[in-house]
């Protein structure tokens, strides 16, 4: 007896549920590596520079002036000690962890209204119920 080279064939219904099958596992282990990911690295979720010209775009609506255009109206060189530069670095550094740790709390808090009702998916409600939960006084509870 000979020995074949391919396999016996299935039947195509079979075959097509073992692709499926296959396709959702692979997505799902793809969503589970990025979730791990996410969760053990240790650096900003938020990139740094379009962070920093929200910053500065928030500031600006607030009438603070950006310092560069303060300086450039004033025709004079502004020199920072390193000091004042480290610690201008540093609050940024804190505004952005902070900003980034109360958006994980919230999607956290809308996870757990989503699991409540039943469901896996976050919905916009979900979003909008945590935020009348925390109350007027917490930051962005007026959107």
């Amino acid at each position: 007896m000979t020995r074949q080279k391919n396999p016996t064939p299935k039947k195509a219904s079979q075959l097509r549920e073992y692709i499926t099958y296959r396709k959702i596992e692979t997505c799902n282990v793809k969503t589970l590596k990025q979730m791990i990911y996410y969760q053990k690295i240790t650096e900003n979720l938020i990139p740094k520079l379009p962070f920093s010209r929200l910053v500065r775009e928030v500031l600006q609506n607030l009438g603070y002036p950006n310092r560069s255009i303060q300086a450039k109206a004033l025709q004079v060189k502004t020199c920072f000690s390193r000091s004042q530069h480290n610690s201008f670095f540093f609050l940024f550094q804190a505004l952005q962890m902070s900003a980034e740790y109360y958006l994980v709390d919230l999607f956290c808090d809308a996870k757990r209204a989503a699991i409540h009702a039943k469901r896996q998916t976050v919905r916009p409600n979900d979003m909008k119920l945590v935020l009348d939960l925390r109350g007027p006084t917490e930051v962005g509870a007026s959107l």
